[in-house]
């Protein structure tokens, strides 16, 4: 668990991960009660629980992640893979446009 005081953000091409890979997606988590948007930078790969009430998250540009998000709002650009812990996730109908 990772509680920041401070605001996060994943700049271009991060990879977050743990030593068993995505089979440890669930174990890692990200506490921040920053109310600026939490920005997931372009190419990145992040694995991990975002909880993030007052921030809007964004992930611009093939990103991809692995895991769940908590916030005020959430935008991923075209072309991001969103996948539960568990594995992929079928996208919502109003996604499938």
């Amino acid at each position: 668990i990772v509680n920041l005081a401070e605001d996060l953000s994943f700049g271009d091409y991060s990879t977050i991960n743990t030593d068993r890979g995505e089979a440890g997606s669930s174990e890692i988590y990200f506490n921040t009660r920053q109310s600026r948007t939490l920005r997931i930078g372009r190419g990145s790969r992040v694995l991990g629980s975002i909880l993030a009430p007052y921030a809007d998250v964004r992930g611009e540009g093939n990103v991809t992640f692995r895991g769940s998000i908590i916030a005020q709002d959430i935008i991923f650009q075209s072309g991001a893979k969103l996948e539960s812990h568990r594995g992929e996730s079928p996208r919502p109908r109003a996604w499938q446009r």
